[in-house]
């Protein structure tokens, strides 16, 4: 008895199908990377923010690494 409710997929179809899986895989890989990314600099904008004001009113503490003003060759 032939059913005809029953769908066969062809070759094409199914290849199709596979590729359009295979993307949607990889679309989620990147939103759950990006995702975790902006979570977690959120995070340390929200410590940041926690910190007293004394600490966001520092100087940098990279200051003592500036080129000093004159050098040998100037």
């Amino acid at each position: 008895m032939d059913d005809p409710f029953t769908f066969e997929l062809t070759r094409r179809a199914k290849i199709r199908y596979w590729i359009a899986s295979e993307m949607g895989r990889g679309a989620g890989w990147a939103l759950a990377i990006t995702t975790a990314i902006i979570v977690t600099l959120l995070v340390i904008r929200g410590v940041g923010l926690m910190l007293p004001a004394e600490s966001q009113e520092a100087p940098p503490p990279m200051g003592a690494l500036e080129r000093p003003a004159t050098t040998a060759f100037a």
